[in-house]
């Protein structure tokens, strides 16, 4: 097609410019230009393409007989790729009259034979909205592929909402189906013409589909999607929901006696050592309490994968547990806060996530804030020795597990004696330890703060030089000697404390049946919310009706003070 005149094709062109650059709402901004170039060129070819262009605008805004009449011209007209496009407006109109069937109908021919990109972007978005009208939902997801390719970099981001939301209206079983598809395609042909439509939908597919299964609570679409679908797909906050609703329908809960079952974590050093302690602690409250005679303690391991939490909590649940204990760093209570929810079981988790627990839910939070902890430190550190910043030891800070070389040691003490600088040691016992050691043979005296993970590793040190200890409730005992127990082992004693004091009148008897099960499961998690007893951790008795243990944190020095130790 070519205009009359340089002047007509200069603004022809201009203005088809301006439609690719534009949003799918900007569109209608070009109205006046389109308007304006037909009154002043009526005669000229390129009005052919104007009255298109106006067509579908007028078209979005509604006024389906103003596109009749500005299309009808040029679809009776010449051959070509202005009549095509004319075709194109013809089947949105078509669809807005409610006649999908012939839209599709109009559309099919087209097919293959519209070359310029941003023509086919047009082309594939009416083609999805036929086909999603007319109930061919294959037809549309191939469509919609095929758009996500085409579209104009300024309409990629209502072209994605739109595909999301008319993927709404795709049955279930189709959509599960093309997304196992698309998943093969993926893998066999990583980097074919469609890869960039291909990737988004499969990745909106799987989306919808893990809202639908957790909306609808449907536990053997979750172990589908979980076994089909990639493992960055499931990183997320919802992948992580569906990890743990899949976990719910491995076994039917039961309520087997009072029983309290510990979740293991085994993904580091440091969640091996925690979950060490707290199974200790848990063990050691049950075999000493006297009221807690009756309740059995069942421990299952994550086996390191950090995805496997709900499935061991979901074992626990099975074999009859009726409190779980798991979570023993922030992305452990997550993953067990999450399994609460879904599987509306009571879990007391003993490090902080991210997020809070819901306020009526089955989830509560027994753990430390490892962050507020640190920054209290810091604050009485840089008070005690003004103008300095403290170093980081263990932690994110320096490494505790440096090679060791005969003759040098492994922190830089001669560093820390020159310049006085303050000391958090926020590592484990044995960090704690090492660090204090070896300061106190290089002759270091300057200031050190030292978190709760790390307060069992002053056991047995000698220190001059002032020290600085955080405490919560009777966590450590001032001064530490050798028998005081580690933060973990505290947390443990503390959770087995108030899991046993919520399952003091649960029958001992064995319970099945998913209605009666779920309301001994209801009932435990009242008592848990309301339950008091003596915590070595907090100086309060329990959760007072929340869902978080309610704590003071102190920093104290490391002499000075007494207290009885837990």
């Amino acid at each position: 097609m070519l205009a009359s005149s340089r002047a007509a094709q200069a603004e022809l062109r201009s203005l088809e410019l301006a439609w690719i650059g534009s949003s799918l709402t900007g569109r209608g901004d070009l109205e006046p230009r389109l308007r304006a170039f037909l009154v002043r060129f009526p005669n000229d070819d390129g009005c052919r393409l104007a009255r298109v262009y106006l067509a579908f605008i007028v078209m979005a805004q509604g006024d389906v007989d103003r596109a009749t009449s500005l299309v009808a011209p040029v679809r009776e007209g010449a051959l070509g790729a202005v009549r095509d496009l004319a075709l194109v407006a013809e089947a949105g109109i078509l669809v807005r009259q409610n006649r999908a069937r012939d839209a599709l109908a109009t559309l099919e021919p087209l097919s293959g034979r519209i070359v310029e990109t941003h023509e086919r972007a047009l082309y594939f978005e009416h083609l999805v909205h036929a086909a999603v009208e007319g109930g061919e939902y294959p037809v549309a997801l191939r469509a919609m592929e095929a758009w996500l390719v085409d579209a104009p970099a300024a309409q990629r981001d209502e072209v994605q909402a739109t595909i999301d939301r008319l993927l709404e209206r795709c049955p279930l079983a189709l959509a599960e189906a093309t997304a196992v598809a698309l998943d093969a395609r993926a893998a066999a042909k990583p980097k074919e013409p469609l890869a960039s439509g291909r990737d988004y939908l499969r990745r909106a597919l799987r989306g919808r589909l893990i809202q639908e299964a957790l909306a609808g609570r449907d536990a053997e679409l979750a172990q589908r999607l979980i076994a089909h679908s990639p493992a960055a797909l499931l990183r997320d906050t919802n992948g992580e929901a569906l990890i743990a609703l899949a976990a719910t329908g491995v076994v039917a809960p039961r309520v087997v006696g009072r029983a309290i079952g510990v979740v293991l974590s085994l993904a580091s050093a440091d969640t091996r050592r925690r979950s060490a302690a707290m199974v200790a602690g848990v063990s050691r409250e049950l075999r000493l309490a006297s009221g807690a005679a009756e309740v059995r303690m069942a421990t299952r391991d994550d086996g390191g994968e950090p995805n496997d939490m709900a499935t061991a909590l979901a074992t626990l649940a099975g074999e009859g547990a009726s409190v779980l204990v798991a979570g023993v760093d922030p992305d452990g209570a997550r993953r067990a806060l999450a399994f609460a929810t879904l599987a509306a079981i009571p879990v007391l988790v003993l490090s902080v996530p991210d997020r809070p627990p819901p306020a009526d839910g089955y989830g509560f939070v027994l753990g430390v804030d490892d962050a507020a902890v640190e920054r209290t430190l810091v604050a009485s550190l840089t008070a005690a020795a003004p103008g300095t910043m403290p170093v980081e030891v263990g932690g994110d800070g320096v490494p505790c597990d440096a090679e060791v070389v005969a003759g040098r040691s492994r922190f830089p003490v001669a560093e820390w004696r020159r310049t006085g600088t303050p000391l958090l040691l926020t590592g484990d016992g044995a960090c704690v330890r090492d660090v204090l050691m070896a300061g106190s043979q290089a002759g270091y005296s300057g200031i050190a703060g030292v978190d709760l993970d790390g307060a069992e590793g002053l056991a047995g040190i000698s220190r001059a030089p002032p020290t600085l200890v955080a405490r919560i409730g009777r966590f450590p005992k001032i001064p530490v000697t050798d028998s005081t127990l580690s933060l973990y082992q505290v947390l443990g004693h503390d959770a087995a404390v108030l899991a046993a004091a919520a399952l003091d009148e649960i029958p001992t008897d064995r319970v099945e049946g998913q209605a009666e099960v779920a309301r001994i499961h209801r009932r435990i998690r009242d008592r848990l919310a309301t339950a008091e007893g003596e915590l070595w951790s907090a100086a309060s008795p329990g959760f007072a009706g929340g869902r978080v243990l309610e704590r003071t944190l102190e920093v104290v020095p490391l002499t000075g003070e007494t207290g009885t130790a837990p």
